[in-house]
């Protein structure tokens, strides 16, 4: 049963999709802000496997990953842009391509793994910058938080790795022992969630690396202290819920396909599912 401390529900029939929000435990603050609803923005239709995709609000462009071809898609009101990275020696190029990232600037951030790089391009896919990773055994996932700071995956020592947001440096490591088999990371202002797609589990810390708890399913956060879930089923039922639950297990399992990919960016909430890329606007409650 939902704990009564729940503060309000909606639910709102849309296909395919259920979400589910609340509070990470014991992080409440005057500053969070329950999600009300959300808004379907745009939908895109891919032409070529979607390993993972990033919505740039800046420049209304989706980034498409494509790990076969070792190469990101830029889309722009509907069609193809540019395409970055692929085999090559020019400093543009990307030897193995395992993830991409929205920077807080804008920058469409690439990582290169066997490189042992992240590259910086600008929202139309110019290079801009290199940031070296050579101390860190296999980078394979990196996500950025509104300040900047970076977080690297290293799966060879299945831990998560700070950069300081000034000269990108290493600031401290966390995640030893906890994680196993990590396939997206996504971070936030206040938290970063570590999601593996073989254990279906979530792993949540604060942005300092302190582990808060271990979630059923794909999370994702937002900026305003919340934490996301997306499941598709077959109930054509869209539900949010906000409030604080007093344990995990109170919420409903994930049923059905779980989506590719999610990311957010500010108020807009990217979802791949095979070829179908959507964008939502993440409408929330007003202060009183």
């Amino acid at each position: 049963m939902i704990s009564t401390s729940l503060r309000c529900r909606l639910t709102i029939c849309l296909p395919l999709l259920s979400l589910i929000i609340y509070g990470c435990a014991g992080l409440q603050s005057s500053g969070r802000r329950p999600l009300e609803r959300i808004s379907l923005k745009q939908e895109y239709r891919s032409d070529i496997p979607v390993a993972k995709a990033v919505f740039n609000p800046y420049a209304a462009s989706i980034y498409i990953l494509n790990q076969q071809t070792r190469q990101v898609n830029i889309i722009r009101d509907a069609r193809l842009t540019n395409t970055i990275g692929g085999m090559g020696f020019d400093r543009a190029n990307v030897l193995r391509l395992t993830d991409i990232s929205l920077g807080a600037d804008g920058s469409l951030l690439v990582l290169d793994s066997a490189a042992r790089s992240v590259k910086s391009f600008s929202p139309e896919g110019a290079y801009l910058s290199e940031i070296a990773l050579d101390w860190i055994a296999q980078p394979e996932l990196l996500c950025q938080n509104p300040d900047q700071t970076l977080y690297i995956y290293d799966s060879s020592g299945s831990e998560i790795i700070c950069l300081s947001a000034l000269d990108n440096q290493e600031l401290f490591r966390f995640g030893k022992f906890q994680l196993q088999l990590i396939t997206a990371l996504s971070c936030s202002r206040d938290h970063v969630i570590a999601y593996s797609s073989v254990t279906g589990k979530s792993t949540v810390y604060s942005s300092l690396g302190q582990l808060i708890r271990v979630l059923d399913g794909y999370w994702i956060s937002d900026n305003y202290r919340n934490v996301l879930k997306l499941t598709s089923n077959s109930g054509a039922q869209f539900s949010v819920i906000s409030g604080s639950p007093e344990t995990p297990e109170d919420w409903s399992p994930s049923t059905g396909r779980l989506p590719v990919s999610m990311d957010v960016m500010g108020k807009y909430l990217c979802v791949a599912e095979q070829d179908r890329i959507q964008i939502y606007d993440l409408i929330y409650q007003v202060a009183p």
